[in-house]
């Protein structure tokens, strides 16, 4: 009988200790919500009235169509035939704030404010940078206006997943692509692990170490869980 009592307060420490850590890994609300607010950058073509026309890759008119069948009913979606604009002024490149991951943003689907859906592809005309990210731009560079940003981004090679050359962009840097696997993020000041899941594995795991420590390697640590919360908070 006391062995099976040893037995059930051993299962007990463990549940315990596993609801801790699964608790202390969770992102709040205000951090997933910066992670799906985005702002535009896209050609425009100012008319002579003064009308602006915002030209992103999907309501473009200068389009075709290419059929995409990641979603259970087939839809047409446009990609720009023509290239982007050859000179980035604020007269050609202009900023749409209210933009939202779709259902499908692997494969490029945002939506503006109205639920219109917007085409972000690798090597198309538009640009998205979070929210938060650029008020903090704005505030830091205010000089750096959205043609300046485009054309970092896109001046020189268009075929790009957005990022900017010669930015480091320590364990983001790692998921970049279509698919990205979010727990790569992981790794020390010496790289990448050759295998992300067995290091989650292994840290969680950890039963001979503290709530604390596990949590402190997995937000400030090597698990790098630090890059996804909101940029003008700080991780205590």
């Amino acid at each position: 009988m006391l062995s099976l009592l040893n037995v059930d307060d051993q299962v007990s420490k463990e549940v315990s200790h596993g609801k801790k850590i699964g608790l202390g890994l969770d992102y709040s609300d205000e951090d997933v919500e910066s992670s799906r607010a985005f702002v535009l950058f896209c050609p425009c073509e100012i008319l002579q009235d003064g009308t602006m026309i915002k030209y992103t890759d999907f309501e473009d008119p200068r389009t075709y169509t290419l059929y995409f069948f990641w979603i259970v009913s087939q839809i047409s979606t446009p990609h720009r035939v023509l290239l982007g604009p050859t000179k980035y002024t604020e007269s050609t490149i202009t900023e749409v704030f209210d933009v939202y991951t779709g259902e499908y943003p692997a494969f490029g689907d945002y939506r503006d404010i109205n639920g219109q859906m917007i085409l972000v592809l690798p090597g198309g005309n538009t640009l998205i940078v979070t929210y938060t990210s650029y008020l903090i731009l704005k505030q830091a560079a205010p000089e750096v206006k959205p043609h300046i940003l485009y054309a970092l981004a896109y001046g020189a090679n268009c075929d790009t997943m957005g990022e900017v050359a010669g930015i480091d962009y320590g364990p983001v840097g790692r998921i970049f692509g279509q698919d990205a696997y979010w727990a790569a993020i992981c790794g020390d000041s010496e790289g990448r692990f050759e295998d992300p899941h067995e290091f989650w594995q292994q840290l969680l795991n950890g039963k001979e170490r503290t709530e604390e420590d596990i949590l402190h390697d997995a937000w400030k640590g090597p698990g790098n869980m630090w890059v996804f919360v909101r940029p003008d908070w700080y991780v205590e």
